[in-house]
């Protein structure tokens, strides 16, 4: 857990400064998407941890969280008009989509389970209805027998 923090903290520092470096010169905010990317997913993992109780991460997301303030100073100071509400776009809908896999995973796998489940209750009701038939003829074919004697 503690090699995982050190991991985004490092991630997060190395996206920080190329986007320091692009700030101002980018036309758009695609022209970062890596650099903007991997400080999204450093900061939503540092997060993740810190509410688990890593007190080491809490404070590195305190430190992602001032040289976030920085950027964005950079973006609407340095860069170019709107930069700093593309950037928040690009968070919110990067965001929505990670949201929306993880309901479309959730749906895959309910839908697994379901199709299990009714596969099963098919095999139950099919042996079932084999044994119901088995079982007249059977009893058939015993009173045939006794009639017989």
């Amino acid at each position: 857990m503690i090699f995982e923090a050190i991991a985004a903290i490092e991630l997060a520092n190395q996206a920080i400064n190329g986007i320091k470096e692009l700030a101002g010169t980018v036309t758009s905010v695609g022209q970062m998407g890596k650099q903007l990317t991997q400080l999204a997913d450093a900061h939503e993992e540092l997060e993740r941890d810190a509410d688990a109780g890593n007190m080491s991460a809490f404070w590195a997301l305190e430190d992602i969280k001032k040289k976030e303030y920085d950027i964005k100073q950079l973006f609407i100071y340095a860069g170019r008009a709107g930069l700093w509400d593309d950037y928040q776009t690009f968070i919110r809908n990067r965001k929505e989509m990670k949201r929306k896999a993880a309901e479309r995973e959730k749906a895959r796998k309910l839908a697994k389970k379901k199709a299990v489940k009714n596969g099963l209750i098919y095999t139950a009701v099919v042996l079932a209805g084999c044994l119901t038939v088995a079982g007249g003829i059977w009893l058939l074919l015993t009173i045939i027998a006794m009639k017989g004697r």
